[in-house]
């Protein structure tokens, strides 16, 4: 039986192959598009500065993200643009409440992550392709 780390690193190298190293988003890239697609969906968003962690092949970056005094509507559209962008920018948790002073609205906290791929992994053909 393989050591779980190894079987974990065997999966993730298998992962890998799968995702075009030129449209993962590094941690900043991240930010940019969780704000992009906040005031495209009609919202104002707070983000906190993102957590990243790493491996031979990849970097993994997690945004937590609140939206305050939100629509349902506008946090769907949200949601939806977001899940067009996966499996490069993911929806890892979300949490809802409504508004204490307008019950009508939602406070919500998503956890969104992201894949940075390390192109040098995949060869020099791969790196920058879009």
């Amino acid at each position: 039986m393989a050591r779980p780390r190894a079987a974990i690193e065997e999966r993730a190298a298998q992962a890998v192959k799968n995702i075009d190293p030129g449209r993962t988003l590094d941690a900043s890239h991240l930010i940019g598009e969780v704000s992009a697609l906040a005031g495209a969906a009609g919202l104002s968003v707070g983000i906190d500065p993102p957590r990243t962690q790493r491996t031979d092949q990849f970097a993994y970056h997690t945004v937590q993200v609140t939206f305050r005094r939100a629509a349902l509507g506008a946090l769907v559209n949200f949601y939806e643009a977001l899940g067009k962008r996966a499996p490069y920018l993911a929806l890892e948790q979300c949490t809802l409440a409504a508004d204490r002073a307008n019950p009508a609205q939602l406070n919500a906290t998503f956890s969104i992550f992201s894949v940075e791929v390390d192109a040098s992994a995949h060869g020099p053909d791969q790196r920058g392709k879009k």
